[in-house]
């Protein structure tokens, strides 16, 4: 055993250890995908029972949002008809924007469990990479995610970047990822907590098309989007890094306060034209 702990000692002191960290360390979400039964016993009912819901994300211990009013719905009829015991306390509040009534905020709660539903939009404003001089043009008191286009130029210095504003950004990508290349791509990019993969590329609109034109494709774009997370309970609106489309989109966003729908960086729905992936795949 002494020579042991001496062997150990003496090697620390030979080849030191290069040590790099991170002020906001490197994180990726991970969806449980399953428990075993040797450990389910072990687990509170509420962690099987939401944390494996594929439209739920964890926002922190005991505390779940849900993609769809539908699913906060049978959720709440699911989890809570065997429990006489904790009858849960459901409160749903109810806005208009442009004529449209809708449900802005459902919560069911008991004495360990809080579910609740907000419609939702995620903002993506990609195109990073060729040009660093787009990274101090998003400057935003509003939340929006970053996308890094991983088949462009300077993907680990945008990263980097990002991650020093501590701004929420993530991965995107044409193509399926195989386990074996995710790793490094991963690395590359320094683990976002969430990466996006596109059916398709999205037409992009060339940045000689006249300012006004382009400033009312974003008024368009956003208040589409705006109606669809009314409606489904979820929109996205894509744009270019340009700095018109930016200020446009700040002036509308001050214009709307208080927003209608609630502003959100992470994408735990599927949607047409593109998908988020938060698990590693087996």
């Amino acid at each position: 055993m002494a020579y042991g702990i001496y062997g150990v000692f003496s090697f620390m002191g030979s080849y030191p250890v290069d040590r790099k960290g991170y002020i906001n360390p490197p994180v990726l979400s991970l969806k449980q995908s399953g428990i075993t039964r040797a450990t389910e016993n072990l687990v509170d009912p509420s962690i099987l029972f939401f944390e494996e819901k594929p439209d739920i994300m964890t926002r922190e211990d005991g505390v779940y949002e849900v993609g769809t009013f539908r699913s906060f719905q049978r959720y709440t009829q699911e989890y809570w008809k065997d429990n006489a015991e904790q009858k849960p306390e459901v409160t749903i509040s109810r806005s208009s924007f442009l004529g449209r009534e809708y449900v802005s905020l459902a919560v069911v709660r008991d004495a360990r469990v809080v579910l609740f539903y907000r419609p939702k939009l995620l903002v993506l404003v990609h195109g990073y990479g060729d040009d660093a001089t787009f990274l101090e043009l998003e400057k935003s008191n509003f939340t929006l995610l970053r996308g890094i286009d991983l088949s462009k130029k300077q993907v680990r210095e945008t990263a980097e970047i990002f991650r020093k504003m501590d701004v929420p950004y993530c991965a995107i990508t044409y193509s399926p990822i195989p386990p074996s290349s995710l790793t490094g791509l991963l690395e590359t990019v320094l683990f976002p907590n969430q990466w996006i993969f596109y059916k398709r590329k999205p037409a992009i609109t060339a940045f000689s098309e006249v300012a006004e034109t382009r400033a009312l494709r974003v008024k368009r774009l956003l208040y589409d989007a705006i109606l669809s997370a009314i409606e489904s309970g979820f929109g996205a609106v894509e744009l270019e890094a340009g700095y018109l489309e930016i200020e446009t989109l700040n002036r509308i966003f001050e214009t709307l306060e208080p927003f209608p729908v609630f502003l959100t960086d992470q994408l735990f729905w599927s949607t047409e034209g593109f998908s988020s992936t938060d698990r590693v795949p087996s």
